[in-house]
């Protein structure tokens, strides 16, 4: 976690378009630590052998990656008031971390269950990487006072749920198909 506060202001001290790297940096290391760690300790034996159900287990995983999306997205707020980043910015940094907890909830933490982190660790990098390196370039081309317009957040959350919940099933489902 020092080694992400220390990052994470260095590269937006440099540069205060980077300042979603902080949240994106956090989101990366606890999520994927995670996940490596529980394919190491062979965590799915573990849950097969348990009175838990696959339900529970995976909500259990989605609330985790919740909780540290919000946690990056106090960090980049933070971090924006020390770097003294303009407004603009902060609200891309912070549209930006929050799409990355949604890639993390509803892509990578059901492929890491059902295919193994190890097996696809590159592509969910590269996943997350790529709002990191794009968004400023995306926001540029949006036109003035996009991200005010009140539409665009509600399509926007209701986006993000009906993803969610349909992840949440299809992960569930296939999860509890998965033979060890």
């Amino acid at each position: 976690l020092l080694m992400i506060v220390f990052l994470g202001l260095f590269i937006a001290l440099t540069n205060k378009n980077m300042l979603s790297y902080i949240g994106g940096l956090y989101i990366m290391i606890t999520c994927y630590t995670t996940a490596a760690y529980e394919e190491k300790s062979k965590m799915d034996y573990l849950i097969k052998s348990l009175p838990v159900n696959s339900k529970d287990f995976i909500l259990s995983k989605f609330i985790f990656v919740i909780i540290n999306t919000v946690i990056a997205i106090i960090l980049t707020y933070i971090f924006s008031i020390f770097t003294l980043s303009n407004p603009d910015n902060l609200k891309v940094a912070l549209i930006t971390v929050l799409v990355m907890g949604v890639l993390t909830m509803t892509i990578i933490i059901p492929m890491a269950l059902i295919f193994g982190f190890q097996k696809g660790k590159i592509f969910m990098i590269m996943l997350l990487m790529i709002p990191l390196s794009v968004s400023m370039e995306i926001m540029d081309l949006l036109p003035p006072n996009f991200l005010a317009n009140l539409k665009i957040g509600v399509v926007g959350a209701i986006l993000i749920v009906i993803i969610s919940l349909v992840s949440f099933f299809v992960t569930t489902e296939l999860y509890s198909k998965k033979e060890l």
